[in-house]
């Protein structure tokens, strides 16, 4: 990849054709409608960069987008590419530069070093001794099961172009029964009755889990989401709440993350202390490291979120595997499925576009601008429900003790003051009062 400082001509098709990606050739930039397309082109260079030279080259082209932004007075955009420079720049450890960028758009907070630089912790003594957040490997055993997952979330799945992903937020919820008898309270399967297999998988997890989060046996709604993100992409930090928070802001029992990919792609979940009543900044958190078949579990009234991936992940698209296709043209992405767990929440209309809490869909019913040939959704068909037994049998085997992850605890600050990060203060950013939420920088939005 060649300097924007330099000259360009910007490839057509950036996706297909990574060799593309490269700029050169350029004249001149004369307008600021110039400098937004290049813009865009450097973001697809760092999504799917292979080697630690491109981001060094990406932060030689943000950088002269930022000085030619600020030229042309076009502050709004030279604000964006300024966030995403500062945060490339903390993730190479060039602090001072980054905290020099932050301040000029009046940021007084950020994440602190050892989150953005996760790599650090990997050395970290990690313990099962928190009551917030844990973590499970080797969920599921059934080899069939667990590749009918991938198959139907994998990055190729219509489950994607059906819902226009990315897009704004959706979600699927669908009741669970309990009944209640003179001393314990039990969840009822109606094994017969599933009506797909997120269901059977959040009835099976729920066992799980509910050692340690036992408030979960009284679940009475089971909501979930999926997400397929770039290496280097992020989530903003905040607390599921009932529809987005709209109106009321109402948290689930727990929340939980089923990571479908491999290690090294993708950053970690950052889960906190904090809480939306807390009057001060989290003080501890935790990472939880993608990998496949693994289940993060927390509280869901903390904060948390996504932090962006570093540098470049080294894991290739692996083709076909066990049956389930996983080649694509694109390079490979984090893809997780969020299972929460309600006291209740409303149950939305599927006859809208797609959005918080709906009914899961029938595929003979509900229509998509990019479903099948008949304008269908395609992707239900691939959640059909498995023999119950399977789960039964997985839950039998499954040694809730043995599998459990010790978690690593962030070292240092959750939150660091940039006035403080000048100084070369490492102790201190999560005292004090309460800042605004958009005074603190996470990471910038792809």
């Amino acid at each position: 990849m060649t300097s924007i400082a330099t000259t360009m001509n910007i490839s057509t098709n950036p996706i297909q054709e990574k060799n593309e990606y490269k700029i050169k050739n350029m004249v001149s930039l004369t307008t600021p409608l110039n400098i937004h397309n290049i813009y865009k082109q450097v973001l697809l260079m760092r999504e799917n960069a292979t080697t630690q030279n491109e981001i060094t080259e990406t932060i030689t082209n943000l950088t002269f987008l930022m000085n030619k932004s600020m030229e042309y007075k076009t502050y709004e955009l030279a604000g964006s590419i300024m966030e995403q420079l500062g945060y490339l720049l903390l993730q190479e450890n060039r602090r001072d530069e980054a905290i020099g960028i932050l301040e000029q758009l009046n940021y007084t907070h950020c994440l602190g070093r050892n989150i953005i630089c996760y790599d650090n912790q990997i050395n970290q003594i990690a313990t099962k001794n928190n009551n917030i957040v844990h973590v499970y490997q080797n969920i599921i055993s059934n080899d069939s099961i667990l590749n009918q997952l991938k198959m139907a979330f994998h990055q190729n799945s219509p489950y994607w172009t059906e819902h226009n992903y990315p897009c704004g937020y959706f979600s699927y919820s669908h009741p669970i029964s309990t009944t209640t008898t003179t001393t314990t309270t039990t969840t009822t399967r109606n094994d017969d009755k599933k009506n797909h297999l997120i269901e059977q998988f959040a009835n099976y997890i729920q066992d799980i889990i509910s050692i340690k989060f036992p408030k979960v046996k009284t679940a009475k709604v089971v909501e979930w989401w999926a997400h397929r993100r770039p290496h280097c992409h992020s989530h903003q930090m905040h607390f599921d709440s009932d529809n987005e928070g709209i109106g009321t802001v109402r948290n689930p029992i727990c929340s939980t993350v089923f990571y479908l990919t491999p290690k090294g792609i993708g950053g970690p979940t950052l889960v906190t202390t904090q809480t939306l009543q807390s009057q001060t900044l989290a003080k501890n958190g935790w990472l939880i490291f993608p990998n496949e078949n693994s289940l993060g579990v927390f509280d869901g009234k903390y904060l948390h979120g996504v932090i962006p991936g570093k540098g470049v992940t080294n894991v290739a698209n692996r083709g076909s595997k066990n049956g389930v296709d996983t080649s694509s043209s694109l390079p490979p992405r984090r893809i997780t499925l969020m299972i929460a767990f309600w006291d209740s929440i409303e149950i939305r209309s599927n006859n809208a576009k797609p959005g918080a809490s709906r009914m899961f869909p029938s595929p003979t019913t509900i229509t998509s601008s990019d479903g099948g040939d008949d304008g269908k959704y395609t992707w239900p068909t691939l959640l059909k429900p498995v023999n119950q037994q399977l789960f039964t049998d997985m839950y039998e085997k499954y040694d809730v003790s043995k599998e459990e992850v010790p978690m690593i605890q962030v070292a240092g600050p959750i939150w660091e003051p940039l006035i403080d990060n000048n100084r070369n203060n490492k102790e201190g950013g999560s005292s004090g009062p309460m800042p605004r939420y958009d005074d603190c920088f996470q990471y910038p939005v792809m």
